[in-house]
């Protein structure tokens, strides 16, 4: 696979993946969020404390990925073999953090549904951070 095809792939799938993050946060807003009935008041500490671990493992992964693109040992083919599943991994991983706030959303006390559009924010902001 030539470089220019790999990034191309790369950026389709991050693109991809973008945009359920948005689309995700769209349907939140507009049909779940303002028929939410939830009751689990204590969970927003739990559910934050999930998102910090998985924004890390996230950056980890991506910079692990980057690491290997920035090789200069490896041929080009290995390096994106090799980076390839680890960037899918970081964006798959940092997309968790918007469906975390779409649970929040759904099964959260009411007057706290507003907190699960923070989640979305930094699954968005995340996803954008990690660019191919």
């Amino acid at each position: 696979m030539t470089e220019s095809k790999s990034k191309s792939i790369r950026m389709i799938l991050w693109f991809a993946l973008l945009m359920s993050n948005i689309m995700m946060a769209g349907i939140a807003f507009n049909i779940i969020f303002p028929k939410a009935t939830g009751s689990l008041a204590n969970a927003l500490p739990i559910f934050a404390s999930i998102a910090i671990v998985i924004a890390f493992v996230s950056k980890f992964l991506y910079g692990k990925a980057r690491g290997i693109i920035s090789d200069n040992s490896l041929s080009t083919h290995e390096k994106h073999t090799k980076s390839f599943v680890l960037f899918i991994l970081s964006w798959a991983i940092g997309e968790s953090i918007s469906i975390l706030g779409l649970i929040y959303g759904m099964m959260g006390p009411t007057d706290m549904v507003h907190y699960g559009y923070y989640f979305f924010a930094i699954g968005i902001g995340l996803h954008l951070t990690n660019r191919p």
